[in-house]
């Protein structure tokens, strides 16, 4: 597996220069090329249901202030794909070439970001977005990033708040460098791990994180380091006891404690709906976490 294409959605938002620096920033690791995209929403969907004793030109106006702000979010978001690609001397191509740089393109759909994104990520070998350190606080954020993740049926790498370092062109840039992955044997985290797999394989060092809980046996993870050598990846095998700490901090202190600058991990392991409501270690660590997360669900 490789990474060749990259899909960034952007929104016109704060959180669009981390999420295009993030993406060109794998981009020139990998020489891939990043499909910028933006979604624009009909204003038709734009506009919140009306009741009664509202006239039609009212509606037409609420149509009409939604269309100005879509197409404000546009320029916006277009702004910053310009601005970061000519910053970072990225070319804009439309079909590949074999010169090895990292390429971009813009792309705009039409339909409500959350749908938009997820189609869009089926053909993408990963998909960048931010998690802002308040994902689930952000109801557009939020509901972009769970329809990518569980519709879109490829790993997300997730950028916080400040980008990690400067893009460099060396062979890892600034993102990679050492890995922790979070590990628990779960179907999820099995997915994340071989989305990662091109980024373990560059990676100076890898370590397996796996807090023993009543489902998680620590020894799950001697198994993954197994597995992990047979693909020429040596992993440093790290059980960990959560005392009187979440999974979700744990893990966190323990990519800290490590100097990592990527993590991977499962999303929404125990399930999507008690994560929303109890929290959960996917909550957690989006919320929390100030390194790119690589998820998979």
């Amino acid at each position: 597996m490789s990474i060749n294409t990259i899909l960034a959605p952007l929104s016109g938002g704060t959180s669009d220069p981390v999420t295009i620096q993030t993406a060109f920033q794998v981009a020139a690791s990998f020489s891939a090329h990043v499909e910028v995209l933006f979604a624009r929403i009909p204003p038709t969907e734009a506009v919140p249901l009306v009741g009664e004793g509202v006239t039609a030109g009212m509606i037409e106006q609420l149509m009409q202030t939604a269309e100005n702000e879509s197409l404000d979010r546009e320029a916006a978001a277009r702004e910053c794909y310009d601005a970061a690609r000519r910053a970072l001397d990225v070319d804009e191509r439309d079909v590949p070439t074999p010169d090895g740089r990292a390429s971009a393109s813009w792309r705009c759909d039409d339909g409500r970001e959350r749908d938009v994104v997820a189609v869009a990520s089926r053909l993408a070998d990963l998909v960048v977005l931010s998690h802002e350190g308040r994902a689930f606080d952000d109801a557009r954020l939020s509901a972009t990033l769970e329809a990518a993740l569980m519709g879109g049926g490829k790993p997300l790498l997730l950028a916080p708040p400040e980008p990690i370092g400067e893009p460099t062109g060396e062979p890892m840039g600034a993102i990679g460098r050492s890995v922790c992955i979070a590990w628990n044997g779960s179907l999820q985290a099995a997915r994340a791990v071989a989305g990662a797999r091109p980024f373990l394989k560059r990676a100076d060092s890898v370590s397996i994180l796996t807090v023993a809980t009543s489902r998680t046996d620590v020894s799950v993870g001697h198994r993954l380091r197994q597995y992990l050598a047979w693909h020429g990846i040596d992993a440093i095998n790290r059980p960990l006891n959560a005392e009187n700490r979440s999974v979700g901090e744990t893990i966190l202190e323990a990519t800290t404690s490590d100097g990592a600058d990527l993590l991977v991990m499962g999303g929404y392991t125990h399930g999507r709906l008690r994560e929303m409501v109890f929290g959960g270690v996917t909550r957690h660590v989006l919320n929390h976490a100030g390194i790119p997360v690589l998820m998979a669900h």
